[in-house]
């Protein structure tokens, strides 16, 4: 009856264990891997993409190729 416990409690352990590299694949990974690559780990934007007046520039550039001025 003792080995059946130990076996019982063996497949437990690797039942949390595969849980615990699931979860670190899943959520751990990306933290990092946005962290590694310079990006915010809320909204994965870089510092450049955070700027207000590139994308301001980038709008009007927009806007402009939309109504098809050539200024």
């Amino acid at each position: 009856m003792t080995s059946l416990y130990v076996l019982f409690g063996a497949v437990l352990v690797m039942l949390a264990g595969l849980a615990g590299l699931l979860l670190w694949h899943k959520y751990v990974r990306p933290i990092l891997d946005d962290r590694a690559d310079g990006r915010d780990v809320i909204d994965h934007r870089t510092e450049d993409e955070r700027d207000p007046a590139a994308w301001l520039d980038q709008l009007a550039d927009g806007e402009q190729r939309r109504r098809g001025d050539d200024r």
